[in-house]
């Protein structure tokens, strides 16, 4: 994960769209400030393709409040999105909006 300033500046940026190995392609990634809701620029990180997922790790800059927000999740061949955070893993909803907003934005070959 990206904590502090300096990894996000030496993090590799995450193209998108993102093309896996296994024909996922995930047009692009929205994430939004962790303090303002702001939408996050700059996407930056690591992408790990497994088997049966795709795992992010990955942060945005927030410009107005001059943040970094980081993000952890995984996408599953199955149509699973899971998000790491402070508790584990959780699985995001299929009812929420940014589930459906991130679904809309990723294909099969």
């Amino acid at each position: 994960m990206i904590f502090t300033p300096e990894q996000y500046i030496n993090a590799s940026p995450i193209q998108f769209p993102y093309e896996s190995k296994t024909g996922l392609i995930i047009d692009e990634f929205v994430g939004h400030c962790k303090k303002c809701h702001n939408t996050v620029e700059s996407i930056k990180g690591i992408v790990n393709e497994y088997p049966n997922c795709i795992e992010f790790r990955c942060a945005g800059v927030c410009h107005p409040c001059k943040l970094i927000t980081s993000f952890h999740f995984r996408y599953y061949n199955d149509g699973r999105i899971l998000h790491n955070k402070d508790a584990g893993w959780t699985e995001i909803s299929p009812k929420s909006n940014w589930y459906n907003k991130f679904v809309n934005k990723i294909k099969t070959i």
